[in-house]
């Protein structure tokens, strides 16, 4: 998220981190995952079930999906996350596990159904202050990992090394992403103001599948959303294939 989003009245950080993805960011990076059937898919922060939303509506249910979410509250929503496929209803994920990705180990613990069965594919958009680590631990889980991250990511003296040791092919969107709806009140606005309407000082960043309201809860007057526009991002893949730092654009589908 911009800095501007994260300064403005009423954005309340998530301790974990947690930025909801939205649909058209997923699609892009689909073609370029190779996913087929029979496929087990791992999605180490799963949220409320975003992304593997997306993964079960474009392959159903040929393919296996398990989440790790840290926050109790998204971990049963992510449960009960339901996708209809061909009029019949199917769950997004096969297994959700409620944990600390960093507290579970390959086919141990809450792993242990997985045992001798590693991923063909690690898919997620993590917490952004501690991507480098996340991606390590990913590593262990299979050897095709595919992050969204900021584009900057790359461009750091101190994590030079790393990605030298550890090079992707970055995938950069063509449209910046959006984390959040931007919700104001028109009386905070330079149009209110020209409307003669009294100051209102409401706005709030809501999540993308907020229920949005009508009107201002503090004034009445008429709500404007707009995104909350994002730096540029990019979808990192580390595979063996991959021997050296390559980057190209995708393109972002329109919303649907």
């Amino acid at each position: 998220m911009s800095a501007k989003g994260r300064a403005a009245e009423g954005y309340v950080p998530d301790p974990n981190g947690f930025f909801q993805t939205a649909p058209q960011v997923t699609r892009a990076i689909l073609p370029h995952l190779g996913i087929v059937p029979n496929m087990r898919i791992l999605e180490p922060s799963c949220g409320k079930g975003a992304i593997g939303r997306v993964l079960r509506e474009e392959y159903g249910v040929s393919i296996v999906i398990v989440g790790v979410e840290i926050n109790k509250q998204r971990a049963a929503q992510a449960r009960k996350a339901m996708v209809r496929i061909d009029g019949a209803k199917f769950p997004v994920f096969d297994q959700v596990i409620c944990s600390d990705f960093y507290e579970l180990a390959p086919g141990e613990g809450a792993m242990e159904d997985w045992k001798g069965l590693p991923f063909h594919r690690i898919c997620t958009n993590p917490n952004f202050s501690i991507w480098l680590p996340f991606a390590e631990h990913c590593f262990k889980f299979g050897e095709h990992t595919t992050l969204l991250l900021p584009f900057n990511s790359m461009a750091s003296k101190k994590r030079a090394p790393w990605w030298r040791e550890h090079p992707a092919h970055m995938r950069v969107l063509s449209k910046r992403p959006s984390f959040a709806i931007s919700v104001k009140c028109i009386a905070s606005t330079n149009e209110g103001r020209k409307l003669g309407l009294a100051r209102c000082e409401f706005q709030e960043l809501m999540a993308l599948d907020s229920k949005i309201p009508k009107s201002c809860p503090h004034c009445n007057e008429r709500i404007i959303t707009t995104s909350s526009d994002a730096s540029e991002y990019a979808w990192a893949t580390w595979q063996p294939e991959v021997t050296r730092g390559l980057w190209d654009v995708i393109d972002t589908p329109d919303p649907t």
